[in-house]
């Protein structure tokens, strides 16, 4: 999927966040969207997977296929992001099959493949409210990126993991990515750019 942001502009009260930015992501490019804490790279990520609109300027999305509206578009991105949560109140299996009954996953993944892809120990009945910090960020990637579609977006993907968790991820990207877009937000972490062929870098706010 490519994406192109045309003369986005964001503004928040007392502040301009963006005016007129401008940038595209080609289908199969990886960009890391880089830059200091409120700069706007998660509401980058946000306004790319349709949960944020910008004050002017447009989002273009096109497929194989040709343009999709951004509605359509979302149902092929995965996104996982820290401030995005799971449902506390269901068991890991229950979110996956939530997830496949509106987003199929990849190679008709089945649960217990899933879960040896996450590499975590869990009861049959064990709920997300038992996890780890950690364990959640798990899922949470794994629902994006063993997702069918054709963008994914991370938002600081290895919020919450430790040394394990974080080599952890750069195995899940490697054998999953394959030729699909990829935009990371991140403060310059090296694992979570590391597969990167392109950076945004972003300034910060206009008050």
């Amino acid at each position: 999927m490519r994406v192109e942001a045309q003369s986005i502009s964001v503004v928040f009260p007392g502040k301009i966040l963006f005016r007129q930015l401008n940038f595209a992501l080609e289908s199969g490019e990886r960009m890391a969207i880089l830059g200091p804490n409120g700069s706007g790279k998660s509401t980058v990520i946000k306004l790319v997977s349709g949960q944020l609109r910008p004050r002017s300027g447009r989002l273009v999305y096109q497929t194989e296929e040709g343009v999709v509206e951004a509605e359509a578009a979302c149902f092929r991105m995965g996104f996982a992001a820290p401030y995005a949560e799971l449902i506390e109140e269901l068991t890991v299996a229950e979110h996956f099959d939530f997830q496949r009954g509106f987003r199929p996953f990849r190679n008709h993944l089945d649960f217990e493949e899933f879960r040896d892809i996450l590499g975590l120990i869990l009861a049959p009945n064990q709920r997300v409210s038992s996890l780890s910090s950690g364990m959640k960020q798990r899922v949470k990637l794994a629902l994006a990126v063993l997702s069918e579609v054709d963008l994914l977006l991370l938002d600081e993907p290895c919020s919450n993991l430790d040394a394990a968790g974080r080599a952890w991820y750069g195995r899940l990207l490697d054998d999953h990515l394959d030729g699909r877009s990829l935009m990371v937000g991140s403060n310059h972490v090296p694992e979570e750019i590391a597969l990167c062929t392109r950076r945004l870098e972003l300034t910060g706010a206009v008050l």
